[in-house]
């Protein structure tokens, strides 16, 4: 394990035990657990285009959470264990888990929080989902923890800075992906000029290693934005800033120093009520990625779900992607669009059945076709209600 990886853990684990070693023997602790049953037809789960099979999949999930909550500290700790076996191509089979803890102090005016997790998954799910980038399908191993702490000023003025460090790993020996490391520092304040209104600005700063192809890549940003809400029902927010980019690549004398500037978005807008959500999205971002650099990634997203009648309710959402390389002119702009459409039926209080459809698209600068994928899925899955209980 690597230096860095040890001292998130470490960091993690002293902050739970400083916070919990005060928190008084009366708190509230409660717990549930899930667990579901899926099946899954895709007929190009690799995202290729070259020959492949569709195949069959079935995955067996299972997660518990627990929290724990007095006056001054909350924490919440969640696992995850999920295996998938696939039918029609070999080598498929995956085994992932996702555990998270985080604890919460508050103290005053100060509140102090840590986001620990350990995570493995795949990157055609969770990574292609965050950057919108097709990479080779395989495993990825994601350590992250990410400490916080903000301070009321007064009711209406605040501050929070906040710091993540990542570790992720892919275990297979695919060469299409690169182990990293990144490290993200934001600090962002905030006025609520009226009740309806919050005006914020941030700055931010990133820092990607690619040690292994000698890529060191760090970003600079600042954003400016308001929340506002329109009504009880509805609400939204809009960002806007600049960034600029500082990328170092290679050794001796094919060693490069690139340089660019670009803009950053992020604006949504959410109406919500009873039987219908309703939300859009859209937003430049810098992100990490397995590819062995940072992305800017343009995002734009909707969601449609409404409640048919009491047991029954269906959904519509779409994402758009356009990906670009910063600091790597050898790596294509790529395109990734998606929509998705389905039903969910509430067989009794705790138990529902789920049915979709989604597909996929893939287009990279100059190639000469684009890739496409159609899955279809179904799921039951139980939730347990949530077990009040003290120590």
């Amino acid at each position: 394990m690597r230096w860095g990886s040890a001292c998130a853990i470490s960091a993690l684990g002293c902050l739970c035990a400083l916070v919990a070693s005060d928190a008084p023997m009366a708190a509230e602790w409660s717990g549930d657990a899930s667990a579901s049953l899926r099946q899954e037809y895709n007929d190009n789960i690799l995202m290729t285009a070259g020959p492949h099979n569709p195949v069959l999949g079935n995955t067996a999930s299972s997660w518990f959470t627990m929290k724990m909550l007095d006056d001054l500290f909350q924490m919440k700790a969640t696992a995850l264990l999920e295996y998938t076996a696939y039918i029609g191509e070999s080598g498929l089979n995956t085994t992932n888990y996702d555990l998270v803890l985080s604890p919460v102090y508050t103290t005053g005016r100060a509140t102090w929080k840590l986001d620990g997790e350990m995570k493995q998954d795949v990157t055609l799910g969770s990574e292609l989902k965050e950057t919108g980038v097709v990479l080779t399908r395989d495993q990825r191993r994601l350590l992250s923890a990410s400490p916080s702490w903000s301070w009321s000023f007064t009711e209406r003025t605040s501050v929070q800075l906040q710091y993540q460090f990542m570790d992720v790993r892919y275990p297979g020996s695919n060469p299409g992906l690169v182990d990293y490391e990144a490290q993200l520092v934001t600090m962002t304040g905030s006025l609520s000029a009226t009740e309806k209104d919050t005006m914020t600005a941030s700055l931010q700063y990133i820092d990607y290693r690619a040690s292994s192809i000698g890529l060191q890549s760090q970003d600079y940003g600042a954003q400016i934005g308001i929340k506002h809400a329109f009504s009880e029902t509805v609400s939204g927010e809009l960002s806007g800033g600049a960034d600029h980019n500082v990328t170092n690549f290679g050794a001796g004398a094919l060693f490069t120093t690139n340089r660019e500037w670009g803009w950053l978005l992020n604006g949504s807008l959410q109406q919500q009520s009873e039987v219908m959500l309703l939300t859009g999205g859209v937003s430049q971002q810098i992100l990490p990625s397995g590819g062995g650099y940072l992305v800017q990634t343009q995002h734009l997203s909707g969601l449609v779900r409404r409640e048919l009648f009491q047991p029954l309710t269906a959904f519509v959402s779409a994402d758009a992607y356009w990906t670009s390389a910063l600091g790597i002119k050898s790596v294509p702009d790529s395109q990734y669009y998606t929509v998705s459409t389905g039903l969910s039926w509430r067989l009794k209080e705790h138990w529902t059945l789920d049915a979709t459809y989604r597909y996929g698209r893939s287009d990279y600068q100059h190639a000469p076709q684009a890739i496409e994928s159609n899955a279809v899925y179904w799921r039951i899955a139980y939730n347990s209600p949530d077990k009040i209980f003290s120590p």
